[in-house]
C-alpha cells in the first residue's frame, strides 16, 4: 500500500504471487509462478512531473511437461529504478 508522508513524498510497498498449472492433455503440462514485490519512494516534484526510486524484485519460473521431455527456465531480477512519471 501506499503512504503520503507529506503532499510531495509517498512511499509504497508492494507484493504478489500468481501460480499457474495447465494441463493440455494426459501426457503435457505447463506450471510456474510469478513473485515480485517493490518498496519505493516517490517525490511530486512538479504538478504533473513526478521522480521516483525504487527496489525491485521479479521471479518467474516456468515448467514444461510434455512429449516425454521434462523442461523448466526461469528468470530473477532484483534491483534499483530511478522512475520519471508524467501524469495528465
Amino acid at each position: 500500500g501506499a503512504y503520503a508522508f507529506t503532499d510531495k513524498w509517498i512511499g509504497n510497498i508492494g507484493f504478489g504471487v500468481f501460480s499457474f498449472d495447465l494441463s493440455f492433455s494426459d501426457e503435457e503440462q505447463l506450471s510456474g509462478e510469478v513473485l515480485f514485490g517493490l518498496a519505493s519512494i516517490q517525490h511530486n516534484t512538479f504538478e504533473h512531473v513526478h521522480f521516483g526510486l525504487s527496489y525491485n524484485y521479479f521471479d518467474v519460473q516456468i515448467d514444461w511437461t510434455g512429449s516425454g521431455l521434462i523442461s523448466s527456465a526461469g528468470y530473477i531480477y532484483q534491483g534499483p529504478m530511478l522512475t520519471v512519471t508524467a501524469a495528465f
